[in-house]
């Protein structure tokens, strides 16, 4: 016994929302602080490390520390979960 094939209907793809300005300018917000505080701490991160008489490794160790923390939670979006306490970014 063969089956005849009846024709599925088309699946539409889902539309997806326009781009708000508003969402643009909040965007662009968040990352003009990011780049001010990377801005204001690195420069003084050497200071602050001198005046705690650290070696050179360990303000190197500074530096990648506060790098890397800046950088995980902007691209894995626990930054927002962990801010807002439910997930609701």
């Amino acid at each position: 016994m063969t089956q005849s094939a009846t024709p599925q209907p088309a699946k539409a793809e889902p539309e997806t929302p326009a781009a708000s300005p508003r969402a643009l300018y909040v965007l662009l917000l968040v990352v003009f602080i990011n780049l001010v505080g990377f801005g204001i701490v690195i420069p003084l991160l050497p200071f602050y490390a001198k005046s705690l008489n650290a070696a050179p490794w360990q303000i190197t160790a500074l530096f990648s520390a506060y790098s890397s923390a800046s950088f995980s939670p902007s691209r894995s979006g626990a930054g927002c979960r962990i801010a807002s306490g439910v997930g609701r970014c």
